[in-house]
């Protein structure tokens, strides 16, 4: 093998690393839907060769603390269902924060029988 192959080979691989770190270290950002996310873990999955069990692990362990105990709660066993879960929950959570959700007078009642999030 020469110098020149081998160093193309190592590049490679610190490619493959950096976009794996990269990947499993991505968090979602504050101001980020979850759609906006879950499209750049997919950009970054196509760079790595990555199974759902993985895409699931990277979703979920980068969404929002609330969003992801929400996912975690229903328990997804795949990557798609643990999307929708996500945009559930990112759906309630605008509903109970809207104006008018905030104005009706049995707020309370409605959350703690559990209709919205």
């Amino acid at each position: 093998m020469t110098a020149d192959t081998e160093d193309h080979q190592v590049q490679l691989v610190n490619s493959l690393f950096r976009s794996a770190h990269e990947l499993f270290g991505k968090k979602q950002c504050a101001d980020e839907t979850v759609d906006a996310y879950v499209n750049r873990l997919s950009t970054l999955s196509k760079k790595v060769d990555v199974d759902d069990k993985s895409l699931l692990y990277a979703l979920v362990s980068g969404l929002r603390a609330a969003m992801a105990s929400y996912v975690l709660g229903r328990n997804p066993q795949t990557f798609s269902k643990a999307i929708y879960a996500a945009r559930l929950a990112e759906f309630s959570t605008s509903v109970v924060s809207s104006p008018k959700f905030q104005a009706l007078p049995h707020k309370e009642e409605i959350l703690a029988v559990g209709l919205i999030l």
